[in-house]
């Protein structure tokens, strides 16, 4: 029986947002899961999005705006 992972949305992806992503992407990997960021930014968005797959070998992990929030 597999362990059930704690699932995280980030909201916001200022300056602090890259410690949270790098620590549920890598760290805590194994206990949870990054399964979305929200920012009103699209270019924040963007990079996050790009670094979190090719940067932290993470899952494409889906990205909304602030208006779907």
């Amino acid at each position: 029986m597999g362990i059930n992972k704690r699932r995280y949305v980030l909201v916001g992806t200022g300056s602090r947002a890259q410690m949270f992503i790098d620590s549920l992407a890598t760290r805590y990997r194994e206990e949870c899961d990054l399964v979305g960021i929200c920012d009103p930014n699209p270019a924040r968005l963007e990079y996050h999005s790009d670094r979190i797959i090719h940067h932290l070998n993470y899952h494409e992990v889906p990205v909304f705006s602030s208006d779907d929030f």
